[in-house]
């Protein structure tokens, strides 16, 4: 019996050991993918903030057309951003 208890507790203690490591290497993965993607940021961010001021402009501007084409914008943008956010690191 305790042989059997020996090996459950070393098998426990492995297991444990195995699953620290894991995290580990996830952790160290997750930062250098979110690393890769900060230079995409910036811009991602940049972008959408300027399609809100073309949108905010067009609406000022009572320009229909041009209203139509910047939601057209803004639909690709959030387009790129169920891109990222599904294959990157994202927020």
């Amino acid at each position: 019996m305790a042989y059997g208890l020996m090996v459950t507790q070393l098998f426990l203690v492995q297991s444990f050991k195995v699953r620290v490591l894991v995290n580990q290497l996830t952790n160290k993965i997750m930062a250098v993918l979110k690393k890769k993607t900060s230079k995409l940021r910036k811009p991602f961010y940049e972008t959408g903030d300027k399609i809100g001021v073309l949108l905010s402009v067009s609406s000022e501007l009572k320009d229909s057309k041009l209203k139509e084409l910047v939601k057209k914008l803004q639909e690709v943008h959030n387009k790129i951003y169920k891109h990222l956010e599904s294959n990157y690191i994202w927020d």
